[in-house]
């Protein structure tokens, strides 16, 4: 029998029963010798799998009174294996170091050599863990200790894991459960048992790896050790595994019952580690399934529990994430948690874990539409899982790259890699899999041209994933066949299929889908809406007059009575709004009271629908709002209509349903504007409390932007780039990203590259060693390194002389130094945040910059608009800079209303470092107690002049302002709005935009100031 059991990582490990029988013929002790003590603590500690291994470590640390060799060996081994099952591999370590190895019994330094194996699995020295457990291996089948030769072939497998080695993990994990099942060691059988589980689903396996696994469960929990801390673990594992194995072969309701009953087990055991893994897990199926929202919130408690002792789960989990918001379109926060975990990736040198980064960067840059970059991501993570041996994988890759050359217009190419993702297909069951077979072969069937192959393909696609309940999948199925061209395509079924989309996508979430969705649509009502032959008696130019007047529904209202009034036929047009107010819209050969009584008639009719009336006189209803109802777009259009000669009646309804049509198309359009304008505007916004954390002033909505931006990347040391004027504040956006991190309790250092000489900057930058150059006579550490541990803000980095670039750059590749007149380089932690106010990649072009620091610097860019692009910011800053005005020059002064009105107005070319010195100097002028006057400032030199008069006469009545703020502000909002609906003819998208708000926010606007949009263009 073993005299040491391996110990896990994740479970509370058990020692073997030492007998007196077997410990008296290793120590050739007599039965007279008193071995009551030696015989109570090994019965008492026999299994620890349900006790405190502390209270275990005590009892084995009171045996090593007895001064055995190889009985202190033993014991050092059973104190290490404790250490281990506890997380403390450097005292476990220092237990082994002690080891005296001289004249040690073959099956002690079996499990000697064991224990250390098993250390240095967990220490991340996969090699060395192979090395020594194949040695102890030897040794356990010489002496014939299966338990310990079974344990020893787990650690190899389990090594092996590590390194992506799926064959020979599997080989030397299938040694160890055969070899545990000869014997009594339930925990060690328990663990390789989910061990081999897992890298049988890898290697594709599946079948091997349900029986496996069901072996596993079974041995666990008909004993009662399946109710310890332990147990749980490694139940929670093999539940996991099963789930895993559910998921690929499309059973995604049994997968998640499975993986919620694997995380029943982890929560009794209390582990933060295995309870983020479960909760991974369970979000995995949440977001194939299209329950976004619960994935999102189960992938946030993950993070939360995750440490950074744990970078597998934590980097797997940043993975996820990353997906999620790609899809939902926030690019950006998609790559800064792919470039953390591509990081946490490239430390564990995990394979698996660079594959996964590789393949969600390529979905990035897929949703993105760069294909160039996508195919080359997605081509590296098919490159690791054909090292890794993981065949469905390589298919779902291939899958990705066909989808990306149909993309870039490669027919062929796609053609070809979809052929060999057939052909792994083909030896594996996963209907998963298959539908996205089918999916891309109806892809590539409609570039061929070939529409009613391809439809079928898309639509059996749809009926998989519909089975499978993936969400996201039909929806993009159901948009591709929505969005195929070719003869013999149902247009109504297309109509259908894309309204399907739009309703999944909305549901997703994913904004940038919904809007090609809904634009596709669009497009689709546009190209045919109707055919002529569909409307007797109309001909080419009335098409023509009506479709070019959908600039807004109002105008095809008006386009609409100018060509029936052409057939000597009275007509009036109404709009009902969202308050069920009845609005004319045009009317022709009424008189103007009559067209009021109609307008009235109208209203009570929709206000009573079921109240009987006269059909004497009659409404027709042009169109109606299905979806998207908007407070600011009329409800519904309606048309009386005079009588009509039976020669000219087909004629007119024909008009009306084209006039129908392109209303509909009209509502649709402002949809789309009204959901791309949203997504510029943001879904989040920053409160006062968060940009006063941060150190940052302002009240606009480009500094909370900015704000927002800081808050994402606080967890992360990504390298930022920060733009902008002289002036605008770059330097305390640099502050605020260092305090929002975790480095705000290291250094913050500043250094500017345009106020040192050229000759002085290396070594001011990089440090310099004692007698480098005439006058180093001492050593400096330079900046970089006297900021370690904190942030870097280099400013001015575009006046970084030429030659000292590289050395720049290969600091931030390597993340080392080399002082002037070192030796060696010295590594260094610290996070880089430039800034310039020139554009570099102007001076890349004219190569006075170069090109590769450009792209290491701009990892993360952030654009600081000029003072006069956000003028809500300049009341909030003078008011910061009047109070340390004054507590420099000990004085108290109030700035009058009209005077924070008059610095508003300004443009501010030196932005806010004017308007500081602005402020100081009129400060330093002014008596105590002073109230400040728009006098008090100068206004007259250079950029301050005041605006003209005619300027001033045209915002504010008389040319005189206001006293308050606020009604300053309120007409010269009116003037800007009504300014802008003059130059775009009324045209509220374009206005909005100039104006930097929603067309939502506009309306609203209009109807406070009393602006009427016709008024406003006619004015």
């Amino acid at each position: 029998m073993s005299v040491g059991l391996t110990a896990r990582r994740g479970g509370r490990d058990r020692l073997s029963v030492y007998k007196v029988s077997r410990l008296m013929r290793y120590f050739d002790l007599q039965p007279a010798d008193d071995l009551s003590a030696l015989g109570r603590i090994t019965q008492d500690i026999g299994d620890v799998s349900g006790r405190d291994p502390l209270a275990a470590l005590k009892e084995l640390e009171d045996l090593l009174s007895i001064s055995l060799p190889p009985l202190d060996s033993l014991r050092r081994c059973q104190i290490a294996e404790q250490w281990e099952v506890l997380g403390n591999y450097s005292a476990a370590e220092q237990q082994l170091a002690e080891i005296n190895w001289e004249g040690l019994p073959e099956d002690i330094a079996a499990q000697a050599l064991l224990r250390k194996a098993s250390l240095c699995r967990w220490m991340n020295d996969a090699p060395q863990a192979i090395h020594l457990a194949k040695k102890a291996l030897e040794l356990a089948q010489r002496v014939a200790d299966d338990e310990c030769a079974g344990e020893a072939a787990a650690v190899i497998g389990y090594a092996y894991w590590l390194l992506d080695e799926y064959e020979m993990a599997y080989d030397a994990l299938r040694q160890s459960v055969e070899t545990l099942g000869r014997t009594k060691s339930l925990r060690a059988f328990a663990q390789a048992c989910w061990s081999l589980t897992y890298v049988c689903n890898l290697l594709g396996r599946t079948s091997e790896a349900q029986e496996v696994s069901e072996r596993g469960i079974v041995a666990l929990t008909s004993s009662p050790k399946g109710d310890t801390p332990f147990g749980q673990t490694i139940l929670g594992h093999l539940r996991a595994s099963q789930g895993m194995i559910a998921f690929e072969c499309g059973n995604v309701e049994i997968a998640l019952m499975i993986h919620e009953r694997a995380l029943d087990h982890w929560m009794s055991t209390n582990d933060p580690r295995l309870l983020a893994n479960g909760y991974r897990n369970v979000a995995e199926i949440h977001f194939a399934t299209g329950n976004w929202d619960q994935a999102e919130a189960l992938l946030e408690q993950a993070a939360y529990l995750i440490s950074d002792a744990d970078p597998a789960i934590r980097c797997s989990t940043l993975i996820m994430m990353s997906r999620l918001a790609a899809r939902r379109g926030k690019f950006s926060d998609a790559r800064l948690l792919l470039a953390d975990a591509t990081m946490l990736a490239s430390q564990s040198n995990s394979r698996s874990l660079l594959a996964e980064c590789r393949d969600a960067l390529g979905e990035t840059d897929f949703l993105e539409q760069n294909y160039a970059d996508a195919e080359r991501n997605f081509a590296e993570a098919r490159d690791f899982f054909i090292k890794m041996n993981q065949p469905s994988r390589v298919a779902y890759a291939n899958l990705r790259l066909a989808e990306t050359r149909l993309a870039q217009g490669d027919l062929d190419g796609a053609q070809r890699l979809y052929e060999v993702a057939c052909d792994l297909t083909a030896r594996a069951s996963n209907r998963l899999l298959e539908a996205h077979v089918e999916r891309v072969s109806g892809k590539l069937a409609l570039a061929r041209g070939e529409a009613q192959v391809g439809l079928s393909a898309l639509m059996r696609s749809v009926a998989c994933f519909e089975g499978l309940n993936f969400a996201w999948q039909v929806a993009l199925a159901y948009f591709d066949a929505g969005t195929a061209t070719g003869d013999g395509i149902p247009l109504t079924r297309q109509r259908e299929w894309l309204e399907t989309a739009i309703s999944i996508f909305r549901h997703l979430g994913t904004a940038p889908h919904l809007m090609a969705a809904e634009a596709a649509l669009v497009e689709l009502n546009r190209r045919t809406p109707v055919t002529l032959q569909d409307l007797p008696g109309i001909n080419l130019t009335q098409v023509e007059r009506l479709t070019a007047a959908t600039a807004s529904a109002e105008s095809v209202a008006r386009e609409l009575a100018a060509i029936i009034d052409s057939y000597k036929v009275t007509v009036a047009l109404f709009a009902e709004n969202a308050d069920g107010e009845v609005l004319v819209i045009a009317a022709r050969g009424l008189e103007a009271e009559t067209v009021q009584d109609l307008g009235a008639l109208l209203r009570r009719r929709l206000e009573n629908p079921d109240a009987p009336h006269s059909d004497a006189i009659r409404f027709e209803r042009l169109w109606r709002a299905e979806t998207h109802p908007s407070r600011h777009r009329p409800r519904s259009f309606w048309i009386h209509l005079g009588r009509l000669k039976p020669d000219i009646e087909p004629l007119i309804h024909s008009l009306l349903r084209l006039a129908g049509v392109s209303l509909e198309l009209c509502h649709l359009r402002a949809v789309v504007e009204e959901i791309a304008a949203a997504q510029k505007v943001g879904e989040a916004r920053v409160d006062d409390a968060i940009l006063a954390d941060l150190g940052l002033v302002g009240a606009s909505a480009a500094m909370r932007d900015i704000a927002e931006r800081i808050a994402r990347i606080r967890d992360s040391s990504v390298t930022v780039l920060i733009t902008g004027e002289s002036g605008t504040g770059k330097e305390v956006v640099a502050r605020a990203i260092h305090r929002a991190s975790a480095r705000r309790a290291k250094p913050f250092v500043a250094f500017n590259c345009a106020a040192v000489p050229a000759e002085l900057i290396e070594s001011q930058l990089f440090g310099h060693k004692k007698g480098a150059f005439t006058g180093a006579d001492k050593d400096a550490l330079g900046v970089i390194r006297a900021a370690a541990g904190g942030t870097l803000f280099l400013d001015e980095i575009g006046e970084l002389p030429l030659q000292l670039q590289p050395k720049l750059l290969r600091f931030l590749q390597e993340r080392e130094v080399h002082p002037v007149g070192a030796e060696r380089a010295v590594a260094v932690d610290v996070r880089i945040v430039a800034a310039t106010n020139r554009d570099l990649a102007r001076e890349v072009a004219a190569r006075t910059f170069r090109e590769d620091l450009f792209h290491r610097l701009n990892v993360l860019n952030i654009a600081l608009p000029p003072l006069r692009e956000r003028r809500a910011d300049i009341p909030a800053l003078a008011q910061v800079f009047l109070q340390e005005a004054m507590a420099r020059n000990r004085k108290t002064v109030t700035l009058s209303e009209a005077a924070l009105a008059a610095l508003t107005a300004q443009d501010w070319p030196g932005n806010a470092r004017q308007l500081q010195n602005e402020i100081e100097r009129v400060v330093a002028l002014a008596d105590d107690q002073a109230l400040l006057t728009p006098s008090a400032f100068n206004f007259a030199a250079g950029s301050l002049e005041p605006p003209p008069a005619g300027v001033t006469d045209a915002i504010f009545p008389e040319g005189q302002v206001p006293p308050k703020l606020a009604d300053a502000v309120a007409l010269l909002e009116r003037h800007l709005i009504s300014e802008s609906l003059k130059r775009h003819a009324g045209n509220v998208t374009r206005a909005a935009q100039e104006l930097g708000i929603s067309r939502p926010s506009l309306y609203a606007k209009c109807k406070t100031y009393g602006i009427t949009i016709s008024k406003a263009v006619g004015s």
